[in-house]
């Protein structure tokens, strides 16, 4: 069996890094920065950083990250 690590979670003093693995999108980049999230795509670990300085900022935009994990999950293994 093969490992899918499609999601992964950096935690710092003030923030959390959430990382998702999806191949760079502009529509994708486009809803991250219209929804007002600090995100980056890096293209060495072909995924999408997005930082959260605080829960509630999960809490309002739960349903478009949820859609990004299914996103990621749903996604062939290509390396």
């Amino acid at each position: 069996m093969i490992a899918n690590n499609f999601i992964s979670f950096r935690p710092k003093k003030q923030f959390i890094y959430f990382c998702i693995k999806l191949g760079e999108d502009e529509e994708i980049t486009k809803q991250l920065e219209d929804k007002g999230f600090d995100a980056s795509f890096v293209g060495r670990n072909k995924q999408y950083e997005i930082r959260f300085d605080s829960y509630s900022k999960y809490e309002k935009h739960q349903e478009f990250i949820r859609s990004l994990v299914q996103m990621a999950k749903d996604q062939k293994i290509v390396d």
